[in-house]
């Protein structure tokens, strides 16, 4: 190990993914999982697209850039993997700034590294487009209450609520008066 945070990238991932996650942090063998995979996908990255051994990859080359060009191929559908959505890329980006906090916990000269690594933005993602009910699927759920007081009561609570698009919790937080 040389004086400028030569320590191997990969030099913390077995204790990181058996008993740091685990164990300390109480995470399920499924985000246990899901964050060996993230791992085996930057192995990937920088053994196929930067030519970077795993026994060669030191901290000090896991900078921001190395970070957004991971992100970037995994938006790609490079080396025939399909491409992630921006909120699989955000879980990853997720995960890797974990295991480098978990690092310069383990070797404090990794902490400006951990720091650099911290402050890359997540993907941002599209929000889907909501989609409004048909005005005959509407129609349908205000014929359900039966034709009751209890039933007008209920019929006329749906109606409130479709024309002001107010929350269940305000609609019981009103009074006579605020009508």
């Amino acid at each position: 190990m040389n004086k400028n945070n030569g320590s191997l990238f990969f030099e913390y991932v077995n204790e990181f993914l058996h008993l740091y996650l685990p164990r300390q942090q109480g995470r399920s063998p499924h985000t246990v999982k899901s964050y060996g995979d993230c791992l085996s996908l930057f192995r990937r990255y920088a053994k196929d697209v930067r030519g970077i051994s795993i026994f060669k990859l030191n901290f000090t080359e896991v900078n921001r850039d190395f970070i957004l060009g991971f992100l970037e191929w995994l938006s790609s559908d490079s080396g025939g993997v399909r491409a992630d959505s921006p909120s699989t890329r955000n879980q990853r980006l997720a995960c890797i700034k974990s295991y480098m906090r978990f690092s310069a916990d383990k070797n404090v000269s990794l902490s400006s590294l951990a720091l650099q690594v911290r402050r890359v933005p997540p993907c941002k993602a599209q929000k889907p487009a909501i989609q409004a009910m048909s005005e005959k699927a509407i129609a349908a759920i205000l014929r359900q209450p039966p034709n009751t007081r209890m039933g007008l009561r209920d019929r006329t609570f749906m109606i409130l609520l479709y024309d002001s698009g107010a929350r269940v919790s305000e609609i019981i937080n009103l009074n006579v008066g605020d009508l």
